[in-house]
């Protein structure tokens, strides 16, 4: 519910700014793992509700997008090395 909540509350200032909402997930909703049924579908219930939102607020000049936690932790990881083979050269 706090995404939903939160967005709720935020969407007037999101509009008057052209604001982004940003909701973080993770690729572990996309897979059944045994004792994993709840946050797998409410991750999964993100994501869906993340499309939605982007479709029904982007006339509103509100975009919607998701971060998959796992791809980001991927992509600092990947940074981080870039810019420790620039020192190196």
């Amino acid at each position: 519910m706090a995404p939903i909540l939160l967005t709720q509350a935020a969407l007037p200032a999101l509009e008057t700014a052209g604001g982004v909402v940003v909701n973080v997930s993770t690729s572990i909703g996309r897979r059944a793992w045994p004792g994993n049924s709840v946050h797998a579908a409410t991750k999964t219930a993100l994501e869906l509700l993340t499309r939605s939102w982007a479709v029904e607020l982007a006339p509103r000049g509100v975009r919607v997008v998701v971060l998959d936690e796992r791809i980001a932790a991927q992509t600092r990881a990947r940074d981080r090395l870039a810019a420790a083979l620039r020192r190196v050269r």
